[in-house]
């Protein structure tokens, strides 16, 4: 399928290509501009920062589930212990011996955290109090080896290769900017631009050592596919008797067991001075859209479309392209209406019509409208 990409191709893990820095300076070089540098460019695309995670500072928050508590205790005491040898009978009367001491919601809550931890998902709790009850906060990190399994089962699309996708094509908008002699286009975004594109397939586990990945994982994952991967376990997981419907997470919301579950942003939109500069806080692509497409000094711009799309997904990204060809076909008919008016106004005094009503026709007595007709 991408066989047919010749030029400015690049292999394997970035961090280790010593071709694709070559590529990449030639191309500069040959387009005099030092900002397209593959190994900062890519790296961007390709970045597995850490903005949330647990306390040991290495597993990434991929979910969070919230419930309320009158009790505060662990995410070890959550999980029903299941002893080696006993059966599931055996667990079903452990768990009934359970419902006795505690309500049915407190019962699938641990049956649930339990299933999870049976799966493989790692997890570690966070309390904090609220005004009436204790809040707890679980975390969910997704291991390696699990996600690598679902992906291959979610048919997620993985980098194969990245390609040059720079153009030298001249736009109608280049043409005007020339004739008005202006060195920089003023509807251009603000968001760093992407010289890369990253062609992408299905993923597959015999194939791991084909795709692009960084110096921390050997395959590219985004944010979007680990949350996604972690919300398709906590929607088929069960906590009591799937023939009565008693699995997923949305069930466990909907009776008041959780109070919600969601994915978090990648860090702080906003830059705070105390902050030391780096790559993973600079890159961070929420911080980026709030920076240069989130405020109204920016309506007049390009939008950001492929890093909307990054980071809210296709749908999302899809409306607000929409919304912007939508707005900008509005322009002309907006310009004709504008333009009509001010006609109207600067000659409403040679208006032959409108003199007649609002000057002459003062003195005119009008009649008024009778009943009957008189026929002659």
């Amino acid at each position: 399928m991408f066989d047919s990409v010749e030029s400015d191709v690049i292999y394997g893990p970035l961090d280790e290509s010593e071709e694709a820095v070559a590529v990449a300076n030639e191309l500069a070089d040959k387009n005099d501009d030092p900002d397209m540098q593959m190994s900062e460019t890519v790296h961007v695309l390709l970045q597995d920062d850490c903005f949330n995670c647990f306390n040991d500072g290495k597993s990434k928050i991929d979910y969070i589930l919230v419930y309320e508590d009158k009790h505060t205790g662990t995410i070890d005491e959550l999980i029903l212990p299941v002893p080696s040898g006993v059966n599931s009978e055996e667990n079903d009367r452990a768990a009934l011996a359970l419902q006795k001491e505690k309500d049915k919601r407190q019962l699938f809550k641990r049956r649930f955290l339990s299933n999870l931890s049976k799966i493989g998902l790692l997890m570690e709790s966070d309390v904090r109090e609220g005004d009436r009850n204790f809040v707890y906060f679980i975390k969910i990190h997704i291991p390696w080896a699990l996600l690598l399994k679902y992906a291959e089962d979610l048919n997620f699309r993985v980098p194969i290769r990245a390609v040059n996708n720079y153009s030298s094509k001249i736009t109608f908008v280049d043409r005007i900017r020339h004739l008005l002699h202006l060195s920089h286009n003023p509807f251009s975004c603000e968001a760093p631009r992407r010289y890369y594109d990253l062609c992408t397939s299905v993923f597959e586990i015999a194939k791991t050592d084909r795709y692009m990945g960084n110096n921390k994982f050997p395959v590219h994952f985004t944010n979007i596919q680990r949350s996604f991967a972690v919300h398709e376990i906590l929607q088929t997981t069960s906590f009591g008797r799937t023939e009565k419907g008693e699995i997923g997470i949305d069930r466990l919301i909907r009776d008041g067991v959780f109070q919600a579950a969601y994915s978090l942003h990648e860090g702080d939109y906003r830059f705070d001075k105390t902050e030391q500069p780096s790559p993973s806080n600079e890159n961070n692509p929420r911080r980026i859209l709030y920076d240069t497409w989130a405020r109204y000094k920016f309506f007049y711009k390009y939008q950001p479309l492929d890093l909307i799309r990054e980071y809210f997904g296709e749908k999302i990204s899809l409306y607000f392209a929409w919304l912007g060809l939508y707005t900008t076909w509005l322009l002309p008919a907006s310009l004709v209406g504008i333009l009509v008016f001010c006609f109207g106004f600067i000659y409403l005094s040679n208006n032959v019509p409108a003199n007649d009503v609002c000057t002459i026709g003062k003195n005119i007595t009008m009649c008024p409208i009778c009943d009957v007709v008189n026929r002659i």
